[in-house]
């Protein structure tokens, strides 16, 4: 009932041409939660920069989701009491027999001291940052200001990471810098679990009490200890390589000045706009140059398209019922170009005419 009022709702206002703002949209899909919206939006001096930040969380909440319920909440627990030696994908499998999975709609549950407590510790990283004046407020919007990355379990995270983190960055000026260092930290701690099933049901503090996972919690974490220092990051990835298995693969990128877009490729320590993707190189060990086989070898992961998990909407229009599930977010963007994916594919197509 949920998705369908607010999806229903959304398509009204915004796919008919109404006069209606987001922002009213929004503040009307959250019915009995719209106290605790206006609460939020009118703790701010309307037309500051924290009432900008406001309208900016409110109108991007319609269509977001996140995991919730009691499920959760003892997997929290099993979490901060985990002892580092039992399996975390046993301990979720036995409370998944007797529990099931919940998702809610923010827009309906989010509290008013919540979001608050999240813009204004938002605000204080990006302005107690050393590269602050290269940062622009719609930068700070999308990459440092959001509470979540994806459908998490949502909580408070900011203060832990900051000071968990905050001396990795000391005295470093440069956000790009800031990211390298912070990026390295990271990673040199986070051991790979290709086993573990829940990697998107796991807070950041979860991912941060176990520093293991896949790819994919790798990035959330990385992404969220960013922002919580002022660095504006963001969560890319491959659905699926073009010419490697059916899996893909996901990376934590720093956001420049002018929406550059700076990754680490393997075996790197210093970010680039360019290179290869992380984890799409294998180094070729032999070759196979004088082989008679017709088959070429290759040891690059090819992609086709590279998404981006936004924090705003990206499109208000219903998907088609064809349209592959992992594409049906409002959330997620197509980001291919700044990758430098410029190229188009032209296809005709005959079409018989019946008589």
């Amino acid at each position: 009932m949920i998705r369908t009022f607010i999806l229903s709702l959304s398509l009204i206002f915004w796919s008919c041409g109404t006069s209606k703002s987001k922002l009213e949209v929004a503040l009307k899909a959250a019915r009995e939660n719209r106290n605790e919206l206006n609460k939020f939006l009118n703790h701010y001096s309307y037309g500051s920069i924290g009432h900008q930040a406001a309208v900016f969380i409110i109108e991007s909440l319609i269509f977001r989701e996140s995991f919730t319920g009691e499920m959760i909440e003892i997997f929290r627990d099993s979490v901060y009491n985990w002892n580092g030696k039992t399996s975390l994908t046993g301990i979720w499998e036995n409370i998944e027999k007797n529990h099931t999975i919940k998702y809610q709609a923010d827009i309906r549950k989010l509290k008013a001291e919540y979001l608050i407590r999240n813009t204004d510790d938002a605000l204080q990283a990006w302005e107690n940052s050393l590269w602050k004046d290269s940062i622009s407020f719609e930068i700070f919007k999308e990459y440092i200001l959001p509470y979540a990355v994806a459908n998490e379990p949502v909580t408070a995270w900011r203060n832990e990471l900051r000071e968990k983190y905050g001396w990795v960055i000391e005295g470093i000026e440069s956000p790009k810098v800031a990211f390298d260092r912070l990026y390295n930290h990271i990673n040199s701690k986070f051991r790979f679990i290709d086993g573990m099933n829940f990697r998107c049901i796991m807070d950041p503090i979860m991912i941060d009490r176990t520093m293991r996972g896949t790819c994919a919690t790798r990035t959330l974490l990385i992404v969220y200890a960013a922002r919580a220092l002022g660095i504006p990051a963001a969560y890319d990835y491959v659905e699926y390589w073009a010419n490697y298995s059916t899996s893909g693969h996901s990376w934590p990128v720093c956001i420049g000045g002018n929406e550059e877009v700076f990754f680490m490729s393997d075996n790197q320590s210093v970010s680039s706009d360019k290179g290869f993707l992380e984890a799409s190189y294998f180094p070729a060990y032999y070759l196979f140059d004088d082989s008679p086989s017709p088959f070429k070898i290759d040891s690059l992961k090819r992609a086709a398209k590279i998404f981006r998990r936004s924090f705003s909407t990206r499109s208000h229009q219903k998907s088609a019922s064809n349209t592959p599930r992992h594409l049906k977010s409002h959330y997620i963007h197509d980001v291919s170009s700044l990758y430098g994916f410029h190229n188009t594919l032209s296809v005709r197509i005959n079409e018989r005419v019946k008589e």
